[in-house]
């Protein structure tokens, strides 16, 4: 009996058990849930470096390494987070983070090879992506060293911020040429060696287009060789090869500067100022045209050409023709010469005549004698709208009229002295117009060279003193479709652009000017038939008498 009941006690304690059991798995896994998965943004800076996308990586999970981050000129030496080097292999993401690349720079080694020369100087036998230095300038009797040529026949003069490799440099020599007296500041001089022949071919290359400071080429014992800006030399077989440039002494530098007008110059006899050059006068002499489309050398200045101390432009002509496309009248130059339509002409460039209008012993006001050059005051014919603001075509501040004289004009007649010229607070009020209520005005302007406006143009100065306002063409202008007076009374006189719009009209399409016979009106502001006439004001003192 007593073993039944042991046994039936066994058996209750091992139910119980077995049920406690499958209660309890069944409880865990009612209770248990699929917990959200995390992620954090992971964002790598290369520090200029190859640029790499930013990951996502999952809570408590390691970073991946990144792969194929490079940089020029640097080896990758680890990244950080903040201040502290990162470890992917042990640390975890918990949150966003920014890994940051930490780069060792590379240093190329350099090896010479002087080819019989020498260098008694320190060098550099090493450096870095972000080195900058020149090259030794070795020497070797009765040679020219013309470069460093590393493995790949490349030259090197210097080392320049952004090369990399190691490199094995040679120097390379040739005959030497000697050029003295070359002034950097002045020139600079391009020589091609030809080594068949044993020549060099040098030509001068002024620096800020003074061609007119180059006197020729001296040889050794400074005989002239040549004017001429390009010449070939024949090199010593054994020994150094001298060649010197001449240039125009201060003296004549100076009567140079005075009389092409890069300096101001006041005629006392007739009180005409010269300042700046601009082209004039029509070039007729048949073998000085041929000269200079042979011989003379061009510059970058507004395509002049330079032919023995002397400037020149080129410009095909485009005569003035009415509505119905008819030339007026027979067109001519100065000195009498039919203009021929449609035709190239050169022209010498000349300094720029100005008559004062206003002196005190710190500011001289002076307006050009001539009208040099035809401009539209505004090609447009309708209003625009700028700044939300509607800006009507005789707008002066917006105008070509004021751009023109500011920007092309300027850049060109002032090209080789510009420092002396004074910004001028240039009222544009009404009042200065033809109207005291002109809805057409714009905001002052500050202008280094404007145009006269109406009021400034009927001053007793001008009306009584100044030719009645009678100003002359030039050539260049007249064959610039330039219209003007042909009768012998105010010949070559033509029409000038003042800086006002006129009240007429509710568009403000309407400008004053002056026409050829002196008289003020007022014309539609696309015409394109009436010339600028710059004003300019410069220091007194700063002009020289002659």
């Amino acid at each position: 009996m007593l073993k039944r009941k042991t046994l039936l006690v066994v058996l209750i304690i091992s139910f119980a058990i077995t049920i406690g059991s499958v209660f309890s798995v069944v409880l865990i896994r009612e209770n248990s849930r699929e917990e959200d998965v995390v992620f954090f943004n992971v964002v790598f800076d290369s520090k200029g470096g190859t640029p790499l996308s930013t990951i996502q990586v999952k809570s408590g999970e390691k970073v991946p390494v990144p792969q194929n981050c490079t940089k020029t000129g640097y080896t990758l030496n680890s990244w950080s987070y903040g201040s502290s080097k990162w470890d992917f292999i042990g640390d975890k993401v918990y949150k966003d983070i920014t890994l940051t690349a930490n780069w060792d720079i590379t240093t190329y080694s350099i090896s010479y090879d002087l080819n019989g020369g020498y260098y008694d100087g320190e060098y550099e036998t090493s450096y870095t992506v972000e080195s900058s230095f020149e090259l030794p300038h070795p020497e070797k009797p009765d040679y020219l060293f013309i470069g460093w040529y590393d493995q790949y026949d490349n030259v090197h003069y210097s080392i320049s911020e952004g090369e990399i490799g190691d490199l094995t440099l040679t120097a390379k020599w040739t005959n030497k040429l000697v050029i003295q007296n070359r002034n950097d500041e002045k020139c600079s001089v391009e020589i091609i060696y030809n080594d068949q022949t044993g020549t060099a071919d040098l030509t001068y290359v002024p620096k800020n287009n003074l061609y007119h400071l180059f006197n020729g080429w001296l040889d050794k014992d400074n005989n002239l060789i040549t004017k001429n800006f390009s010449t070939v030399i024949q090199l010593e077989e054994t020994e150094t090869t001298y060649i010197s440039l001449s240039y125009l002494s201060e003296t004549e530098e100076k009567a140079w500067n005075e009389t092409h007008a890069v300096v101001p110059v006041k005629d006392n006899a007739t009180d005409i100022t010269s300042y700046g050059m601009y082209p004039k006068t029509v070039v007729n002499n048949s073998e000085l045209i041929f000269k200079i489309e042979s011989e003379s050398i061009p510059t970058t200045l507004n395509n002049y050409v330079f032919y023995q101390g002397e400037y020149y432009a080129k410009k095909r002509s485009s005569l003035y023709r009415d509505e119905e496309n008819e030339l007026i009248s027979d067109h001519d130059f100065d000195n009498g010469v039919e203009m021929i339509d449609k035709t190239d002409y050169w022209y010498k460039v000349e300094p720029i005549e100005w008559i004062t209008l206003d002196e005190s012993s710190n500011t001289s006001k002076m307006i050009a004698k001539n009208l040099l050059d035809v401009t539209k005051y505004y090609k447009g014919g309708l209003p625009r709208t700028i700044d939300e603001q509607t800006i009507y075509p005789n707008n002066y501040f917006y105008s070509d009229l004021r751009e023109w004289l500011n920007n092309y004009f300027y850049d060109n007649a002032f090209y080789f002295n510009s420092s002396l010229l004074i910004e001028n607070e240039v009222n544009n009020a009404p009042s200065t117009t033809v109207s005291e209520d002109n809805p057409f005005c714009c905001d002052i302007t500050y202008d280094k060279v404007y145009a006269l406006s109406y009021s400034e143009y009927t001053s007793k100065y001008l009306t009584e003193t100044l030719l009645n306002r009678h100003f002359r063409t030039t050539d260049y202008s007249r064959s610039s479709f330039a219209l003007y007076e042909i009768s012998e009374k105010n010949k070559y006189c033509g029409y000038v652009w003042t800086r006002s719009p006129h009240s007429a009209g509710s568009e403000g399409k309407y400008v004053s000017r002056i026409n050829k016979a002196g008289g003020l009106n007022y014309c539609w502001c696309g015409a394109n038939y009436s010339c600028a006439q710059p004003c300019i004001s410069i220091p007194t003192s700063e002009i020289l008498s002659n």
